[in-house]
C-alpha cells in the first residue's frame, strides 16, 4: 500500500467497501454500521439490509421503474409506500382471481348444458 499513489490506494479502499452485503451476518453488518458512522467521505451503499440502510444516516434514493432516481423522505415512508403499493397489487390480483373463478363457473355451467341437450 505505501508505494500504491493517492488514486490508487482510494481504488482499493472502495474496492474494500463495495463487497456484497447479502451474506453478512449479524457482527459483521454492526461493524459495516460502525465503519459507515465514523467515515467521513461520500460512498454510494447499494444494499437490501434495512438495518444497514436506516443505520447508515444517508440521503436515500430510490431507481423508480428503472428510468429515474427520486429522492425519499425517510426509509418508514418508503416502507410505508412499498407496503401500500403490495396491498394494491394483492387486492387487483384478487379481483382478478375471483373474475376468472366466475369466467370458468360460467364455462363449466355452459358445457354441462350443452351435454344435457
Amino acid at each position: 500500500m505505501e508505494q500504491l499513489s493517492g488514486g490508487q490506494k482510494a481504488r482499493v479502499c472502495f474496492a474494500s467497501i463495495t463487497c456484497r452485503t447479502n451474506h453478512l451476518d449479524i457482527e459483521s453488518v454492526e461493524a459495516l454500521i460502525d465503519a459507515l458512522k465514523r467515515f467521513k467521505g461520500g460512498l454510494v451503499l447499494v444494499s437490501h439490509d434495512a438495518r444497514l440502510i436506516q443505520a447508515s444516516g444517508c440521503d436515500l434514493w430510490l431507481c423508480e421503474a428503472q428510468e429515474r432516481l427520486v429522492k425519499v423522505n425517510s426509509f418508514a415512508d418508503y416502507r410505508r409506500q412499498v407496503l401500500k403499493d403490495l396491498r394494491v397489487r394483492q387486492e387487483l390480483a384478487e379481483r382478478e382471481a375471483a373474475r376468472r373463478a366466475v369466467l370458468r363457473q360460467k364455462r363449466r355451467a355452459e358445457m354441462l348444458a350443452k351435454r344435457k341437450v
